[in-house]
């Protein structure tokens, strides 16, 4: 208590004022109503006070912690500069936190849903911004913590007024732009002192030694840490910051018939994530020719094809448990965060009898854990930030431990952005408005192994996501949002006895959805996937596997669409089952087959079998496979005033024939896939009298072919893939449908991406490129989306330490300023520009 008394005593020069600032506050909070000195100060602005506050604003940014990080290390203070670095990074991390917690409107948005709306006019020169970032300030955080902080270090305690005056000035500034109420100030002041005080005390305590390796690493970080706080500013980067990584090696194969081996797959690896442009699963797997992704804006609605097959024809797996929503059938790719999951994995072609139906154009496979391979010991950590110009903010952090017998892990992340960038197609340009995104989730596993009782394995996820649902470049609409909670969880057991192994799982999949407009009130839609399976295979000498496994389903929904009193049920029941016969000349045979009943009736049978051969030098499979999905609850119970569902529907099928060829030598490897798929009974919505509903109309084939090669030697690298299909209408319903013979809307034939590497001892560099062909937007193909070229640049080095390595890197996405839209109307940023660092322990 005397040491806290004496501490206040000696900084009264900037506690004094500050306390009188904090009971003047409070009586301004309570007599006067939210936003009002904020109009106050609007209606008394002048060319002056513009100026002045414009640039008072800045020392909330990153201009003040650099040079006094400068000034710190120019002065021989590691110690201090360390510890202004560490308070630089505590606050982007709370700030961004206690933001994504509390979610209070902006004033513009706040005065524009006020009734009746208040205009609330900008400073010249400045943007108001309209996210739901306003509590606490993280201008006002920075300006009081740094500046208390420095009122700390000085040894003429007198400054401390000085420095509670620029701590005010920042403060003062940021309700003067429009940007922040005076609560969000306040309370941005109290964080931001605390979080001072709270280094200060660390800082008293940390040890000197080793403190200048650290240096190095945290000077890269505070200048676009705090930049992230400027809301104000408009400059167009994206930047990533500190990673620990924790492991990036494939674990066990989620097919239990080891099917996945036969078929053609893709694992991203240390370079395609160094080059992802964002990270989400999305973008990463873009990064592959077969994978062909549509997203309306950066951070919204992201779906993906393979092979000509619908966006709801991609199944995701994760840990066993098939993501499928029953609602509308698709996956979201942009709510897949890399940072919340280990390996990733994509499989071509129509699915195995394990993985259920919904997969006629591919899987993605997402697991949780550690790589089997990786048999350290202890605890580690992971630890994630990225921030940008567009507001673009994302904060991780992982736990993983390895036992004898066990091993779990812990991931948490928070990420947001207001995707407020600037487009021009053609003669026509603006801003986007209407983007803004956040998220937070958290994702835990755990793992036990006893010789007696069998392994154990439990998967919890969970998420929230919060996205405005940008306008078109026609459109008006800009109060669109939606909200995303997921739960998923999956417990396995498994138990190996002599040539027999016996499993267990349970799994559980909840989604809520809250979509709202202008135009449609809020009303939530909740899906529900609930797995019980049971299974059973054998091995003999590692030459045979048998495999069978029996597995129930519920797919529950409830909304206010759903016709006959908002509530559905689907209850599905399958047996699958697999053999494999290995023969030691290396060549493999095998087949698969899954009978599934749904709501009482038989389904299709998915069926597969295969012929592999593979030696020293190359490798090749012929496969051939049927698949079904079903319809939606959409399809089959919407029910609105413009449309209606159809129970008739009859499921989707796919038959698919691929033969695949790999040659491969010392240092390179060249492949090819060629394939054929035809699908019927394709669903689709069309209007008549009644309004909207879905028939099965269409059977389409679509043939390609997806070429590709790769090449190292001593510090290069080269990767090609350029992937082409082309999925038309073959048949009708319709007589007079204009898509006879045309190809599907919105899906690219063509699409090539390249890879150019160079890795000396430390450094690398690497290239990326993509072409995406055109896209036709009408049924009859007469108009389209232009086709075009991406570039990125990526550079890195590392440090290797004692017992870390430290890797700084930079990266230019979009290098020439493309100017493009994956759907019409939808504009994509331009250039971006990231730097970052990634610390992993040895």
């Amino acid at each position: 208590m005397q040491k806290t008394i004496q501490f206040l005593s000696d900084n009264r020069w900037f506690f004094l004022p500050y306390a009188a600032f904090l009971l003047l506050g409070a009586i301004l909070l309570g007599q006067w109503p939210t936003g009002h000195w904020v109009l106050q100060m609007a209606e008394n602005r002048n060319a002056v006070t513009d100026l002045f506050f414009r640039y008072a604003t800045k020392l909330g940014e990153a201009i003040p912690f650099f040079l006094a990080l400068l000034w710190f290390l120019f002065k021989g203070e590691h110690k201090k500069a360390l510890s202004t670095t560490g308070l630089a990074l505590v606050i982007v991390s709370s700030s961004y936190g206690l933001k994504a917690l509390f979610a209070q409107p902006r004033p513009l948005r706040f005065f524009h849903d006020a009734t009746p709306p208040i205009e609330l006019p900008p400073v010249p020169g400045t943007d108001l911004y309209s996210g739901f970032t306003s509590f606490p300030s993280g201008h006002t955080m920075a300006a009081f913590g740094l500046f208390a902080l420095l009122a700390f270090f000085a040894q003429k305690k007198k400054t401390g007024l000085l420095f509670f005056a620029l701590a005010m000035l920042t403060a003062i500034s940021r309700i003067y732009l429009g940007q922040h109420f005076l609560k969000d100030v306040y309370a941005g002041s109290i964080a931001g002192s605390l979080l001072a005080i709270l280094i200060y005390a660390l800082h008293r305590r940390f040890p000197r030694k080793g403190s200048a390796s650290l240096i190095a690493l945290l000077l890269t970080t505070v200048p676009t840490q705090t930049q992230a706080q400027s809301d104000s500013s408009r400059i167009d980067t994206l930047i990533l910051l500190p990673e620990f990584v924790l492991t990036e090696s494939p674990v066990n194969s989620a097919s239990i018939s080891g099917e996945d081996r036969f078929r053609q797959n893709a694992r991203p690896d240390s370079l395609l994530r160094l080059s992802a442009p964002a990270q989400d699963v999305g973008n990463l797997l873009n990064q592959f020719a077969r994978f062909k992704l549509q997203r309306y804006a950066p951070g919204t609605l992201a779906t993906a094809s393979l092979r000509g097959a619908g966006s709801n024809h991609l199944l995701v797996i994760w840990n066993g448990l098939p993501l499928k929503n029953a609602m509308n059938g698709t996956a979201d790719f942009s709510l897949y965060p890399m940072p919340l999951l280990g390996d990733i994995q994509l499989l071509s072609g129509g699915g195995s009898a394990d993985d259920g139906q919904g997969a006629i154009g591919g899987i993605v496979l997402l697991r949780d854990g550690a790589s089997p391979e990786n048999k350290k010991q202890g605890l580690r950590l992971k630890s994630k930030s990225l921030i940008g110009s567009f507001g673009a903010l994302e904060q991780g952090l992982s736990l993983h431990y390895r036992k004898a017998g066990r091993s779990g892990g812990l991931r948490a992340y928070l990420a947001k952005a207001e995707n407020d960038f600037p487009w021009q197609i053609g003669e026509d340009s603006g801003r986007q408005t209407n983007n803004a995104f956040s998220m937070k989730g958290i994702s835990a596993w755990q793992q036990f192994y006893s010789s007696t009782a069998g392994r154990f394995s439990g998967h919890v996820w969970w998420q929230s996501a919060f996205r405005q649902i940008p306008p078109s470049r026609t459109e008006n609409n800009i109060h669109a949002t939606q909200a995303d909670q997921h739960l998923r969880w999956v417990f396995d057991w498994q138990k190996q006895v002599p040539r027999w192994t016996l499993g267990f799982k349970a799994g559980q999949n909840a989604e809520t959805l809250v979509y709202q407009s202008d135009l449609l009130p809020p009303g939530p839609d909740t899906t529900r996937m609930s797995m019980l399976e049971l299974r059973l295979a054998r091995k003999q000498n590692e030459q045979q596997l048998f495999y069978i496994a029996f597995r129930q389903m519920w797919e529950q929904a409830w909304s206010d669409n759903i016709a006959g009193g908002g509530y559905a049920l689907r209850n599905t029941q399958s047996l699958q089952t697999a053999l494999r016969q290995q023969f030691q000349n290396g060549i493999s045979l095998g087949a698969s087959a899954n009978l599934q009943r749904t709501d009482q009736q038989i389904q299709p049978p998915t069926l597969t079998a295969y012929a592999a051969k593979e030696s020293e030098h190359w490798k090749t499979h012929l496969r051939l496979s049927q698949n079904f999905n079903l319809p939606t609850f959409n399809d089959l119970y919407w029910s609105g005033s413009y449309a209606s569902g159809n129970p008739d529907l009859k499921p989707e099928l796919a038959r698919a024939l691929e033969w695949m060829l790999e040659i491969r030598g010392e240092g390179w490897r060249i492949w090819q896939a060629t394939s054929t798929t035809v699908t019927q009974n394709l669903i689709l919505w069309q209007n008549d009298l009644n309004g909207w509903s879905p028939r099965n109309l269409r059977k389409v084939k679509s043939p390609g072919i997806n070429i590709g090669f790769e090449y190292s030697k001593k510090a290069w690298r080269l990767r090609s893939e350029t992937d082409y299909h082309n999925p038309v209408v073959k048949q009708s319903e319709n007589p007079e449908d204009p898509a006879l013979g045309h190809r599907l809307l919105f899906y690219p034939a063509w699409k090539t991406t390249s890879l150019l590497a160079w890795q000396p001892k430390n450094f690398k560099a690497i290239l990326s490129h993509s072409f995406t062909g055109k896209r036709f937007t009408t049924s009859d193909n007469g108009l389209w989306q232009e086709p075009f070229h991406l570039f990125d640049l990526s550079l890195a080095y590392t440090l290797k330490f004692k017992h870390l390595s430290i890797q700084s890197n930079f990266q230019i996405l979009n290098l020439l300023n493309t100017q493009y839209e994956y759907l019409p109307y939808r504009p994509m940023p331009g250039r971006e520009w990231r730097v970052g660092v990634v610390v992993w322990s040895l």
